[in-house]
């Protein structure tokens, strides 16, 4: 949504000719440096879009714009420092992404506030130096930029005989000069802590690799296209691998309220330092850094104590059985009277633990994370969540009581199978895994099942409903098959504070990590009395058995029936495609591809006019290339392959492709619920 084309009364001489106010989402402002002509590279005859986040900027003018959003940042919280703790600031190259609350203050206003700010920016010229400017951003403002140090160990790079083949170089000159140059951080994001530099030496520049490595470790230093930065996570990615550095270059346990959890930000000097790969092997044993500190997966989102004996925990479960002896050991001390407890005996496909999300972390390129299908989630809070006592319904007395019972579990497509290790109510909601409950109980020294599979046995298997708060016991053992319908099912579970980490505010994981393990164990702690207002029925297995011999077994409702249509806003990048694809576009029937995540939804166009599609293809090689820019949940991005990805609520936080369209929140849950074949179609608000 386009809030304001503002053009200064006199364009600055170095290029700025305005900028661009444009609602991105309902809680980020997007604010944009619009070119003029005197800042296009001489000899261009490609219009640069109205927006000038074109790639046909040069560095003077990308410093200046990095210098009036950074002095744009500072010169806010001086006067107004109220918005430190409501308002988080993402620079990039550019243009700044701004979050707000809207409840706080609508987005108009919020741009009125900014506009006047940065006239007095302009004013004073404090763009006109990237290092006055940049020493702004920091606390204190008469504190300088910091300049980063970073040794890297260039022989551990992957890509060297690539990199002699497009460089024309040898690899010791490559190295010293990637290595006697001074950059900036121009951007944080596409993963936590990736800082993206600028300043790299033209000879430097080398394509991105042509397939992306599946796997690049963390601490990889790397050059794509006219950027060098590094990789602060081991994941996938296409950039020319130079060599690693043995830092840590994401704090895990940082806060992202008071503490930064990358050792830089943007605005600050980096430059590297070559060492030896003796000298890369002494560092890392002198900081201690190992496997668990350099990789996530091995740290993040594991269960509370994972590392439990396995033998303790199955000889410590006791059987549903009222004649069942006391449980001894730590576990049962721990699971029967401090948490309620579930061991994972099997993961299902893509099973993790989701709270509400990140509200911070989007300077740093912290994905929000959190639930896919929010009204789903809310659905699962309001069915267990009831009322503490000594509390009024809807308020909370501290951080931590509001906590109480935010986290849940989120399955995708196959579900788990989770032995309960504690009395525990649960309610289930989203999309229909006909998860069903198995007890044991000991009966005359024979053990006898009485909930069986009805494939196998006369007798009937008891689904547990959705919608439906159920009391299971410990030692039953809840078998979630496929979805019915939709993607995402849901188990909440009447409780306190989930009793595991969270990772900057929140439960989620990063960069697509949090899977469940086989033999992990979740907990939650004892919320004690639940108050509720009027009747409230809680099913044990023998009741709901009796109420389906009543009522037999309902039907659930089918949400996720049809084609949907999604009604977007149109993107900052909408109007680069012609009108000519416009209505191609969004008339268009898409599939939803069996690559699609958490991440992002993949969208491939059904096509019905080949020759159609062979001049869309054609048009798309046309597109300028653009600078980094925010991104969020629900942002419509268009990759050169021209199918759309919708990304999701683990997607990057910066992005390099044009954002055509943007779905609201308010249907974000409906794409939470797409499954891989399903189809879908685009409309507009």
């Amino acid at each position: 949504m386009l809030i304001e084309n503002w053009q200064l009364p006199s364009p600055r001489d170095w290029g700025l000719h305005g900028f661009r106010a444009w609602g991105l989402t309902e809680d980020v402002l997007l604010v944009e440096a619009v070119q003029n002509e005197a800042g296009y590279h001489k000899g261009c005859q490609e219009a640069v879009p109205a927006a000038g986040n074109s790639i046909q900027v040069d560095g003077v003018f990308r410093q200046r714009c990095l210098g009036c959003f950074l002095s744009l940042k500072q010169s806010t919280l001086e006067h107004t420092p109220d918005w430190a703790n409501s308002v988080e600031w993402a620079p990039a190259y550019v243009s700044m992404g701004i979050r707000f609350d809207p409840k706080l203050q609508p987005i108009e206003q919020l741009w009125k506030e900014l506009k006047n700010v940065m006239k007095n920016v302009l004013k004073k010229g404090l763009e006109k130096g990237f290092a006055d400017a940049a020493s702004r951003a920091n606390e204190p403002s008469s504190t300088p930029a910091q300049i980063f140090e970073l040794p890297v160990c260039y022989d551990k790079g992957l890509d060297w005989s690539r990199i002699e083949d497009f460089s024309g170089l040898s690899k010791n000159e490559f190295i010293q000069r990637h290595s006697r140059g001074e950059y900036w951080v121009a951007a944080m994001g596409f993963l936590p802590g990736f800082a993206f530099l600028d300043g790299l030496d033209p000879a430097l520049s080398l394509p991105r690799l042509d397939a992306p490595r599946t796997r690049i470790p963390a601490g990889t230093v790397g050059i794509g296209g006219g950027q060098t930065g590094w990789y602060a996570l081991s994941s996938p990615g296409g950039w020319n691998s130079l060599g690693e550095t043995p830092l840590v270059l994401l704090d895990h346990q940082a806060g992202v309220g008071n503490e930064n959890p990358s050792p830089v930000q943007v605005g600050d000097r980096v430059r590297f330092r070559s060492i030896n790969e003796q000298e890369f092997d002494a560092l890392k044993n002198e900081l201690d850094v190992g496997d668990l500190a350099q990789e996530p997966e091995h740290g993040l989102d594991q269960g509370f104590d994972q590392g439990l004996d396995q033998d303790s925990v199955e000889n410590s479960v006791p059987l549903s059985s009222d004649d069942a002896g006391p449980v001894t050991g730590e576990l049962a001390r721990d699971s029967i009277q401090d948490f309620v407890s579930f061991e994972v005996l099997e993961p299902g496909l893509w099973t993790s633990l989701q709270d509400r999300g990140r509200s911070v972390g989007m300077a740093y390129g912290l994905p929000r994370s959190g639930v896919a299908d929010l009204l789903a989630y809310e659905a699962a809070l309001e069915a267990v969540g009831g009322q503490v006592s000594g509390q009024v319904s809807g308020q909370v007395s501290s951080q931590k009581s509001s906590q109480k019972s935010r986290v849940v579990l989120e399955c995708t497509l196959k579900g788990p199978v989770l032995r309960c290790l504690s009395e525990a109510t649960i309610v289930l909601t989203g999309a229909d895994f006909q998860v069903r409950c198995e007890r044991t109980i000991v009966t005359s020294g024979k053990s006898e099942t009485t909930l069986r599979d009805k494939v196998t046995s006369d007798t009937q298997s008891w689904i547990i409903p959705l919608h439906t708060l159920v009391k299971v016991k410990a030692g039953d053992i809840l078998r979630w098959g496929y979805s019915q319908e939709g993607c995402r099912g849901y188990m909440a579970v009447r409780a306190g504070d989930y009793a595991g980490q969270r990772y900057w505010g929140s439960i989620s994981g990063l960069a697509g990590q949090g899977a469940f393990m086989e033999g992990q164990i979740i907990r939650w702690k004892h919320s004690g009395q639940v108050k509720v207002q009027g009747v409230e029925m809680v099913h044990n297995l023998e009741t709901l058995q009796k109420a389906h011999k009543r009522q037999g077994t309902r039907k659930t409702v089918e949400r996720f029936a049809g084609t949907p249509r999604f009604r977007c806003r149109k993107g900052p990048e909408w109007d680069w495609i012609s009108e000519e694809f416009q209505e191609y576009v969004m008339g268009s029937e898409y599939e939803v591809g069996s690559d699609s995540n958490r991440m992002g939804i993949r969208l491939s166009r059904r096509v019905v006019d080949e020759a159609r599609e062979r001049d869309w293809r054609a048009f798309l090689t046309e597109l300028p290339s653009m600078w980094s820019s925010v991104v969020r949940p629900g942002i419509i991005q268009l990759p050169p392959s021209g199918q759309p990805i919708v990304l999701g609520p683990d997607g990057q936080t910066i992005g390099g492709y044009p954002r055509i369209a943007y779905v609201p929140q308010d249907q974000q849950w409906r794409l939470a619920q797409l499954r891989p074949g399903d189809r879908v179609r685009l409309g507009w608000v």
